[in-house]
């Protein structure tokens, strides 16, 4: 965990030559978790996975993605739809050819 940018309300992390990421994000009945993003830098995978608390969410519904392009690569944006009062771990990894 890099840090969290209050501006862009995201987390921010760099990538991992694996491309997996697993990031647990705390959540309370003081601080609840309400709709995640996350800004992986140097992302170079194409499409993810994306599982919370070892469930796979479903693209377009649960999670969306963009990527945004700079001059030293790509930055992949994960944006995910969850509320929890609860800690929830979240893993981001490239998808395997020919899940989907």
């Amino acid at each position: 965990f890099k840090r969290y940018n209050m501006s862009q309300r995201s987390y921010i992390f760099e990538a991992k030559r694996s491309g997996k990421l697993t990031v647990l994000l705390s959540a309370s009945q003081e601080s609840p978790l309400v709709n995640a993003c996350l800004l992986i830098r140097g992302w170079d995978f194409g499409n993810v996975r994306v599982l919370a608390d070892g469930h796979p969410l479903e693209p377009g519904t649960e999670f969306l993605t963009g990527l945004l392009r700079t001059l030293e690569g790509s930055d992949l944006v994960v944006w995910i739809a969850k509320a929890s009062t609860s800690p929830v771990r979240i893993e981001v990894e490239p998808e395997e050819e020919g899940i989907h």
